[in-house]
């Protein structure tokens, strides 16, 4: 007889913590269904803010979340970013310049000085090694202005 007393306590136990299971388990469908509904909601609002505010896309609306001071900021970044790629390419080009005249002189017979040719092998090498930092110093630059765009963003 104690033996069919404790079995059925046990039982008593167990369908009471399954019912308590069962019971946080609809909580829990109840809840995702309300946060559900809410954040299509949300959506559908966000949506419309973006059309009302004739923003292209959602970045746009969240740049223009940012402070003044903020996105005037990112700006004159953006465009020193700009300016110094554009210099860099100009450089480039000159560089590229340079070395197909140097090229050009070879064929016709009118050879330049080794010595010459060596002195400005060293200098485009120099370049090319200074184009390179640059641009990784650029890189860098703007991925820490990206950074630290989403982090406001996100924020």
């Amino acid at each position: 007889m104690k033996q069919v007393e404790t079995k059925r306590e046990e039982r008593e136990l167990v369908l009471k913590e399954f019912n308590n299971m069962r019971s946080r388990l609809d909580d829990l469908g109840r809840s995702i269904h309300i946060r559900s509904d809410s954040l299509q909601k949300t959506n559908i609002s966000f949506g419309r803010r973006l059309i009302a505010g004739d923003f292209k896309n959602e970045d746009a609306y969240l740049s223009s979340c940012l402070p003044e001071s903020e996105r005037k900021t990112l700006q004159e970044r953006s465009g020193a970013l700009v300016a110094e790629r554009a210099e860099l390419d100009a450089k480039r080009s000159n560089t590229k310049f340079a070395l197909e005249e140097l090229r050009r002189k070879k064929p016709t017979g009118d050879s330049p000085n080794p010595t010459d040719l060596i002195e400005s092998l060293y200098i485009a090498r120099a370049k090319r090694d200074r184009l390179a930092a640059k641009y990784k110093e650029l890189k860098s630059s703007a991925q820490n202005a990206q950074n630290t765009y989403e982090g406001q963003v996100g924020a």
